[in-house]
């Protein structure tokens, strides 16, 4: 991001063109469609917004500016867009307000600029974290469509890199597993609102057998009996004991990968 010292705080913090650039990639580096939420591909990746870094660089080179001798003509001119209070100038105001850095003075060391800039990079970080979580635990269940992601948080706990696309290399399993995972598959729970007009969540049921119930990713793994034999050489790849409870069984089949991508490659 050239220059992005000086220009990237115009940047919408979501809705940009950056971003827009980064999530088509990371949409074709997991395989799934536009459909997916973005946070449930950045949870996968362990990406943060471009918006983090530029903001990290913005701080870098105000502390830079601030450094320099008082008649130098960057200096000067950092002085001018802090008294006019001009939208740079508030937006690294507000950046240093909203980490308790703005009694902080600029450092001259370089280890004290990394340690300041490391500073408001975690702080920055923890503070998307946080939303991610409040976003990806926000229930929808009140709505007629449903949480996207609601099978995703059962599973997904922290924010952070899922190494599946290290272990799997085959691209085709590797795209089966994320699109399991993110519910961006073909089972009725999903099909069921692109279908018009939409189909009631309550109403969208497997197809492939008549028990009558949400054909959604636990009825997949646990229920649905079209998939019996595959179900039995999945739970014996991954160890599941008898006696194990579904929540217990679901967590530990979601881990092992590339076991759970083969079971779905087989469907």
């Amino acid at each position: 991001m050239y220059g992005a010292e000086v220009w990237a705080h115009e940047l919408p913090i979501n809705n940009n063109s950056l971003e827009q650039v980064c999530n088509q990639f990371y949409r074709f580096i997991l395989g799934v469609s536009k459909r997916t939420p973005i946070i449930g591909i950045r949870g996968e990746l362990g990406r943060f917004p471009l918006q983090i870094k530029a903001t990290v660089t913005q701080i870098k080179y105000w502390n830079r500016l601030t450094n320099l001798p008082n008649n130098h003509i960057l200096n000067c001119a950092l002085k001018e867009s802090m008294s006019i209070n001009s939208n740079w100038a508030k937006h690294i105001k507000e950046v240093l307000a909203m980490n308790d850095l703005e009694n902080r003075s600029p450092h001259h060391n370089s280890n004290n600029v990394a340690l300041l800039t490391k500073d408001v990079s975690m702080k920055l970080n923890n503070k998307y974290i946080k939303t991610w979580n409040e976003e990806l635990n926000h229930s929808h269940n009140n709505s007629k469509e449903g949480n996207k992601l609601r099978t995703y948080m059962l599973f997904k706990n922290n924010f952070e890199f899922e190494n599946y696309s290290n272990i799997i290399k085959d691209l085709n399993l590797l795209k089966l597993l994320s699109l399991f995972r993110l519910s961006d598959h073909n089972l009725e729970i999903e099909l069921g609102r692109r279908r018009s007009p939409k189909v009631p969540v309550n109403l969208r049921f497997c197809r492939r057998c008549d028990f009558n119930l949400i054909d959604d990713e636990t009825h997949l793994i646990f229920d649905c009996p079209i998939v019996t034999v595959q179900r039995k050489e999945l739970f014996e790849e991954c160890q599941v004991l008898d006696n194990s409870h579904r929540e217990e069984v679901f967590l530990q089949i979601m881990k092992n990968h590339l076991s759970h991508a083969t079971f779905l490659k087989k469907l």
